[in-house]
């Protein structure tokens, strides 16, 4: 009965221990690897990437295949269709902003949000896009964010976006959003857009 007694204590003993163990808390990852994120990808200035782009307002849907070269202060962005055909092309660099479509014709204008959003009809933030494919917070931005457990970007508001990042991937050795989110928080459901890019491929370029 002793032996009984002893061993029941012994096993008890050693589930309060494991219970101890595995409800202890984990730290949460230190400022510094984020910080040392923020840091290195903003120098990432050559890089391509393709990936799926859809989007919604309340009266319109759309989906578009996304190739996206950035080349130091020259960038180019193609929205390719079904079966690969190409619908517009930008290309952006100091001296301005070009969008040529499949039928020839060209558009120019000083930024490429006002340009897209003239010949689409959609108001995508191409320049803020550019830093959260990254996943990381535009520079000198007034964004508020919110990190993840493994102090990765989660989500952010910007400039009247609300962004979440997801499903973290390794590209080419470095760890970016598999699936990107951002909604403009407009005031009335006709100004509302939901934008879904999903990162198949990103390359540095060397």
């Amino acid at each position: 009965m002793k032996r009984l007694f002893k061993l029941y204590g012994l096993l008890l003993m050693s589930t309060v221990m494991l219970t101890a163990c595995v409800s202890k808390p984990v730290p949460a990852p230190g400022l510094k690897s984020w910080v040392d994120r923020q840091q290195d990808y903003t120098h990432l200035t050559s890089w391509e990437l393709r990936g799926r782009l859809g989007l919604r307002s309340k009266n319109e849907s759309g989906a578009v295949t996304v190739v996206w070269q950035e080349s130091g202060t020259h960038r180019q962005l193609r929205l390719l269709g079904p079966a690969g055909q190409g619908l517009i092309k930008l290309d952006e660099d100091a001296s301005g902003t070009v969008i040529h479509d499949r039928q020839g014709q060209s558009w120019q204008g000083a930024t490429p949000e006002a340009l897209i959003s003239q010949v689409t009809g959609w108001d995508i933030p191409l320049t803020s896009l550019r830093w959260w494919v990254l996943g990381i917070v535009e520079p000198d931005s007034t964004a508020e964010y919110r990190l993840d457990e493994q102090d990765r970007l989660a989500s952010l508001e910007q400039d009247g976006w609300q962004v979440s990042f997801s499903k973290y991937r390794h590209f080419d050795g470095y760890e970016l959003p598999g699936t990107i989110i951002f909604q403009s928080a407009g005031n009335r459901d006709d100004d509302m857009l939901r934008g879904k890019l999903i990162l198949k491929e990103w390359n540095r370029s060397r």
